[in-house]
């Protein structure tokens, strides 16, 4: 498939014609993109669903789903992806709806290019990771709808996530110290490659 899109100016995101495989509780009966999903109950599975289907509605505006469920269209959502606080808001002002908050096996997170310097050398990509305050991101980007996490298992799966990563060690003074035993200067504020390493810019 990636390769008739060579000469064609659409990505693989956008790629519509995904093969309908699964091997879940339902089954996948119509996909229309950015309007709904229609599945059906897959009764052969071992945990068979008691619903016959499940229509799930695509609604890019996340509080145009609010009123939504306030009317009636829509039974229940997923997930919210507005403004945590007027989810708040609206549960208060309707008494019949109630909020669940649970630990999604997902994540989000920054990644780097390790093949381009400075975050090929190991002990910046330390030193960096310590100076991250974790705890501050969940609170001001997730309004504290999110934990802290240091791996790519959710604690949510709990047979292979190890508690032990759940509190990772942060700190700018253990990331100087790394970046100073690695070479690292700090110079009028900047921080420079130890003495003898450049980096060479590339064409990739």
């Amino acid at each position: 498939m990636l390769k008739d899109l060579a000469d064609k100016p659409e990505t693989a995101e956008q790629l519509k014609e995904v093969p309908w495989i699964g091997s879940g509780p339902f089954k996948l009966v119509r996909w229309k993109p950015t309007e709904e999903i229609l599945l059906e109950r897959f009764g052969d599975h071992f945990q068979a669903p008691k619903v016959e289907r499940w229509i799930m509605r695509i609604v890019p505006n996340a509080e145009a789903t609010l009123g939504m469920l306030k009317r009636g269209e829509i039974n229940f959502l997923g997930m919210f992806g507005g403004d945590a606080e007027v989810l708040v808001k609206f549960a208060k002002e309707n008494p019949d709806i109630a909020i669940r908050s649970e630990v999604d096996v997902g994540f989000e997170y920054v990644a780097f290019n390790n093949r381009r310097p400075p975050f090929d050398d190991k002990a910046f990509r330390r030193a960096l990771s310590l100076a991250i305050d974790r705890r501050l991101m969940v609170s001001a980007a997730w309004q504290d709808y999110a934990i802290p996490a240091n791996s790519h298992v959710s604690p949510v799966l709990a047979f292979w996530h190890d508690p032990a990563v759940d509190n990772p060690k942060t700190g700018l003074a253990e990331a100087r110290k790394i970046l100073q035993d690695a070479g690292y200067r700090v110079v009028g504020g900047k921080l420079y490659y130890p003495a003898g390493k450049q980096e060479k810019l590339t064409t990739e």
